[in-house]
This record gives C-alpha cells, structure tokens and sequence, in this order.
C-alpha cells in the first residue's frame, strides 16, 4: 500500500514539471528501484549514466540524439553509408506531401520516444487523422518529465524514411541490435524483436560481444522470449561501426539493423530509459557499471 502511494506521490511531482531535472531523474530511479542512486560513488550502469548526464560534457548530446541531425554526425565519421535513405524532413506537417512518398516508408519524429509509424500500404493511410497524430508528436517537449534536459533542445520535426525489411520468420518487426559501447569498445547487444507499438511490447534477447553468446540469465524472466536471434552475418561490420561512432564517449548505446544484406543506423542512445532501465538483472547492471571507466573525465560546473 504504502509503495502504491510513493509511487502516486512521484508521478505527481515530475508531472508538475516544477522539480529541478536532476531531482526528477532521481525521483524516477527511486520509484523504480526503491533506493537513491548513489551519484558521489556510481557503481551500476544506471547510476553512471546519471553521473555522465549531470556532471560531464554534454554538449553534443542534443545533436546526436536527434534522429535528424545525427545524421551530419555519421558523414563526418565517414559512415554516411549506414543512413537510412531519406524522404524528408518536416518542421511544419501541413508540409508534408503524401502524394510524392512511395507506398512504403516510416514516419518518426526526431526527438521522442515511441513516436513511430510504420507505413506498409499508403492506400490505406487515412492522411487527415495521421496528420493530427504527427502534430502531436511535435508539440510533445520530450524530456521534461524524465529529467533529459538534452532532448529538450532538439529543434523538433518529422523525419520519413525508407521502410526496412527482414525475413518475417525472424521476427514480425525489424530486428534491433542494440549495441553497449563502454569506453569505446562494444560490450554487449539487446536483441529486440517482435515489436508492436501499439500495444508497446517486444522480445528481448542479450549476447556477449564479440562472440554473440546468448545470456538469458543475464535479463529478468519476464523479458525473455524464448527464442535465439541468430547471428547477424554482417556482426564483425556492426562491431566496427559501433566503436567508431562510440569511440569518444564514456558511455552509449548505438542502435543498427540489417537489412537487403546491409548495416544500417538507427539511433545513438546516452541515457536508456532515463538512467533507470530495468532490463537486466542487479548483478549485470553492476557488470556493466563497472566496464565504465569515469576516472580522467573533468567534472563540468554548474
């Protein structure tokens, strides 16, 4: 009863938006996992996370968290091959013209979380009320409410891109490798598959890199599937290009698929779940705080 209650209590506070954005991602930690996180001494992956959120360099994070302009980022990397081919852009979605897209393609916003509408047949998009939803999607200030004060600074728009493909005996939506990259070097790789955005669920599988040895045990039972992804034939290629990308940041998350036998992007992640995810286990939350090494990095002031 009474966790029912802080929890009220906490949802209540961060919606006010008058919490200060670090208290509001502690508050968020603590309605998860009941503690505070221990930001003087961070030990778990979600605490580091937060460390690196308010205490180092983030100025660069807005660029690459914007499905948009990230895309600059990966030309002057040298892996603008990995882009996902592009529609369009829109700031305005009375912009946006239906006629001239293919009959597939997929619509996201820039800045948000979830924010994706995967087009298969144009015929049978109703345009009017796709229109409205997009709309919303733009108004939405992402970040407020979870304490990601670089999110709230991406110049939001609407991105359509081209619709990527897989054998559907795979998995019923696109396989995303969602690759760790501690002190530059890959770590491990989330597999999610199965996803269905409206009703939010997906499958998750983990493996050890670089050897794509599966670790159930390394995830809550309610976040298995049952099922192995097998390994990417392109896995050595998405390996490099992950550690290129992450080679100058302490910590981050780069997200790829593949598709028509090729490695492509999708996005860079810096705070999964706003510093409180849930998806592994304590013992390897600790295992992978630990591949983290802060020591060297220059506490910003405030």
């Amino acid at each position: 009863m009474i966790t029912k209650q802080l929890n009220k209590i906490c949802k209540v506070l961060v919606h006010t938006k008058l919490l200060p954005d670090t208290f509001t991602c502690k508050l968020l930690y603590y309605r998860k996992f009941k503690k505070w996180p221990n930001l003087n001494n961070p030990q778990d992956i979600n605490e580091k996370m937060m460390w690196l959120l308010f205490n180092s360099d983030t100025s660069e994070w807005t660029n690459l968290a914007d499905k948009y302009k990230v895309r600059e980022f990966l030309e002057k990397k040298g892996c603008g091959e990995l882009l996902v081919k592009l529609y369009g852009h829109y700031e305005d979605v009375d912009d946006i013209d239906f006629n001239s897209l293919p009959n597939k393609f997929v619509i996201k916003s820039n800045n948000g979380f979830g924010t994706v509408k995967i087009v298969k047949d144009k015929t049978l998009l109703d345009i009017p009320k796709t229109k409205i939803e997009l709309k919303s999607w733009i108004a939405e200030p992402y970040g407020y409410l979870t304490g990601e004060m670089h999110y709230t600074k991406i110049r939001r728009c609407i991105v359509i891109e081209e619709l990527l493909e897989q054998d559907p005996k795979l998995s019923s939506s696109l396989i995303d490798y969602k690759i760790w990259c501690m002190n530059g070097k890959a770590y491990s790789c989330m597999c999610c598959t199965n996803r269905n955005i409206k009703k939010h669920t997906t499958d998750y599988n983990y493996y050890e890199l670089p050897n794509w040895t599966i670790r159930k045990d390394l995830i809550p039972e309610h976040y298995r599937n049952g099922s192995v992804v097998p390994k990417p034939k392109h896995l050595d290629e998405m390996i490099t290009y992950a550690e290129k990308l992450a080679e100058d940041f302490p910590l981050v998350r780069v997200d790829l698929y593949e598709s028509n036998d090729k490695v492509y992007f999708g996005e860079m992640t810096f705070t999964c779940n706003a510093c409180h995810m849930s998806f592994f286990t304590d013992e390897e939350l600790l295992r992978m705080g630990k591949a983290v090494n802060l020591s060297g990095l220059i506490k910003k002031t405030k």
